[in-house]
């Protein structure tokens, strides 16, 4: 919240400061997303630049140039050439050739890696004028803004630079470009100019009359736009019209990076309190911008390679890195729940961290939201809630807040326990889920559930994608704060069935099965995109056991699918067939190996899949299925588990990597926490641990710690088995 209306520059703040320069050391921001890094300096840095999940280049005050390869844990120092100025911005156009400008007319660059940087060999024609954005569409074409409506470009590399005419007087502070013909820039009291013929002309176009600082431009249509009092501004049609995002702040938004034209990150400051950075972020086209991190200094410029990798970087030296796209996990969402008919619903929250959080729940229901408890959990312990002594119900989903970082799950039973099934929650809505598995045949039914957290109706529609290609499903009104439940049967009767949920409105979708007059059942969340990589660390194909893997194909064209497992023994090479576009196949996966213990990968090329893996027992008497994960961890946290009352819990592991992993296990219980079994994973294998033979609770969450990035989930089975379910967990 804005705590003044007064607006304080970065130098007037660096006045009043009597906070000491000292250089960070290296802190994790453990569930926080964002990780500090060493950058060895106490100088401001202004502007990064990231090139890929290795390398990225920041500038800053008094000439610092500093440059990583190695992901960040080393920045190393460059020499800019340059003498006592400030250096603003910083454009690269690959790990050999970057531009960065500054004040004094400083223009810089270098083609080396960074080893020497020098003035281009023509000086541009504003010697004085301070120079704040830069942007290298390619090692020949680059642009530079400034002072007093200033904009100067090159075409070959700084041979010679055009003064170009701006419809404006005043400073500009940054410069995006779409591509070569394309480009906007922004500055002091709305200053927004465009141009459509490489600068030849530039136009003046009107979002606001506040003080805009960043600008990213994805496309020669479509850019973002951030500045004072919170406001990001979107144009879809070459800035014709701008409209305003709703963002949860009012404070000072300093930069802004699109990674697509759902994903982007803006940071910032609070224009009145020294030292209180804001990192905000959207996953759905700006509908749901929210916070993230909140650095202990003011943020001023982010980089993006993608919707996992970004560096924000800011005053004192600060940077800042995420590989897990820097969500704080202190809200979750969990569309599935119902509390009559005989089902049970529970809420699992674990709380990993070292301080106490204050957990807030909601409940969302076919009649409109329902305030559940409230209460504080200690450090690294779990708690289990209860759906029904709040609300009676088919139809309820679940909202999680916490001041802290916590992890949550829902857990479900039926018919006195002897079924269930369990997911992990989603950690923001949005407006694009799959969901690969499904079948409507054979006594299957399959349930896609939709929850609306956010304040509007949200207008949905379901696209079925079957062995034959796509179904149109039900359009949906969902009224705010509620949720409904699609019986898949209604529209399609296939064994192979998996759904696109599209909203105009962030929404949240998971799918429920159930089979032999609901004597089974399993559950899944949803994923917000397709790729190219999928783990599933559990897996069994003896022992009564069936293991299949579903993989959707949402795009619009056929791609090629491989599947590779890993058991105890090392890996098996699976299968590998063509995918047709917009439908799905199920992999029985029993044809290629026989075991207790099997993960499996799944890869495609060219296009990109969804993955999961459902398992059967007992001629099918119950199962249990879960969504894959993208991308291995050296640590995972899964909030659901008990070793009493007849319920086992399984730790699965699995180690795609080329070598071995040492693996550690810690037990978070209601009695705090314990200290579980310590074991060598070999590279492409798979382990499970029965958490039953280190301690007996109803209440325990887990924490897998690894010496290299590895899978985790977690199975449970009851009533001599009878039931059973799975969840992946939380990497970080």
């Amino acid at each position: 919240m804005k705590r003044s209306l007064v607006s304080l520059s970065i130098a007037t703040l660096l006045l009043f400061s009597t906070v000491p320069l000292l250089p960070q050391a290296a802190v994790a921001a453990d569930l926080q997303g964002w990780v500090q890094q060493v950058s060895g300096v106490t100088e401001n840095l202004v502007d990064v630049q990231a090139l890929d999940a290795d390398t990225a280049w920041a500038v800053g005050w008094s000439d610092t140039i500093l440059k990583t390869t190695n992901g960040g844990a080393d920045w190393n120092p460059q020499v800019s050439g340059t003498t006592s100025k400030d250096l603003q911005d910083i454009s690269a156009v690959n790990g050999n050739t970057a531009w960065a400008v500054g004040h004094g007319g400083t223009i810089i660059v270098t083609v080396n890696g960074g080893t020497t940087w020098t003035p281009p060999l023509t000086a541009p024609p504003i010697a004085t004028t301070n120079l704040a954005g830069v942007h290298a569409f390619s090692a020949l074409s680059v642009w530079a803004v400034g002072g007093s409506g200033t904009v100067i470009r090159t075409n070959n590399g700084g041979l010679t630079w055009d003064d170009q005419a701006t419809p404006t007087t005043r400073d500009l502070f940054a410069i995006s470009a779409a591509d070569t013909l394309n480009a906007w820039a922004v500055g002091n009291e709305g200053a927004l100019i465009h141009t459509t013929n490489g600068g030849a002309t530039w136009v003046a176009q009107t979002a606001t009359s506040q003080k805009l600082r960043g600008v990213h431009a994805l496309s020669p249509t479509v850019a973002w736009i951030c500045g004072f009092n919170g406001e990001i501004y979107k144009t879809y049609d070459a800035g014709a019209t701008w409209n305003r995002q709703p963002t949860p702040t009012d404070n000072i938004l300093y930069d802004i990076w699109a990674v697509d034209n759902d994903v982007a990150w803006s940071v910032g400051y609070d224009d009145f309190v020294l030292d209180e950075g804001i990192t905000l972020k959207t996953t759905a086209d700006g509908a749901d911008w929210h916070f993230q991190y909140g650095s202990t200094q003011n943020l001023l410029g982010v980089s993006a390679v993608n919707s996992q990798i970004a560096w924000a970087v800011g005053m004192n030296g600060e940077i800042l890195k995420t590989t897990n796209g820097g969500e704080w996990y202190r809200t979750w969402y969990l569309a599935e729940g119902a509390t009559l008919g005989g089902f049970e619903t529970w809420v699992l929250v674990q709380n990993p961290g070292t301080n106490p959080a204050d957990v807030n729940i909601t409940y969302m229901t076919d009649q409109g939201a329902v305030q559940g408890p409230v209460f504080q959990l200690a450090p690294e312990s779990r708690t289990t809630v209860n759906v029904a002594e709040t609300v009676q119900t088919f139809d309820v989903s679940t909202y999680v807040s916490s001041n802290a970082p916590v992890v949550a799950e829902r857990a479900m039973y039926w018919f006195n326990r002897k079924a269930g099934h369990e997911s992990i929650g989603t950690v923001a809505p949005a407006t694009t889920w799959y969901l690969a598995e499904g079948a409507t045949q054979g006594g299957f039914e399959t349930w896609v559930l939709v929850q609306n957290p956010g304040a509007a109706t949200a207008n949905v529609n379901l696209t079925y994608m079957t062995e034959n290609g796509a179904v149109p499903g039900p359009p949906l009104q969902i009224p705010a704060q509620s949720r409904q439940s699609v019986p898949v049967n209604a529209t399609v009767t296939t064994y192979k069935v998996s759904t696109l949920v599209s909203s105009d409105q962030p929404v949240i979708a998971e799918r429920a099965m159930y089979w032999n007059n609901r004597f089974g059942g399993h559950d899944s969340i949803g994923v917000n995109g397709p790729d190219n990589d999928w783990y599933l660390a559990e897996g069994a194909t003896l022992g009564g056991f069936e293991t299949w893997v579903l993989v959707q194909n949402p795009g619009a064209a056929a791609t090629n699918v491989t599947l590779n497992f890993m058991t105890e023994n090392g890996p098996v090479t699976g299968p590998t067939f063509s995918l047709g576009a917009m439908s799905r196949e199920s992999i029985d996966i029993s044809q290629w190996v026989q075991t207790f213990k099997v993960s499996t990968r799944v890869t495609s090329t060219p296009g990109p899949v969804i993955a999961e893996r459902a398992m059967y027992w007992n001629g099918r008497i119950e199962g249990h299925d879960s969504i894959g994960v993208t991308m291995p961890s050296d640590t995972w946290y899964l909030a659901e588990g008990a070793t009493l009352g007849g319920f086992e819990t399984w730790i699965l592991v699995q180690n795609p990597g080329p070598i071995a992993v040492d693996v550690d296990l810690t037990y978070m219980t209601d009695q705090g926490e314990v200290t579980g079994p310590h074991f060598s994973l070999e590279a492409n294998s798979r382990e499970s641990i029965d958490v039953g033979a280190d301690l007996q609770t109803y209440n325990v969450s887990t924490r897998v710690t690894a010496s290299a990035p590895v899978i985790a989930e977690r199975a449970m089975y009851w009533n001599n088995r009878i039931g059973g379910h799975d969840s992946i967990g939380l990497g970080l």
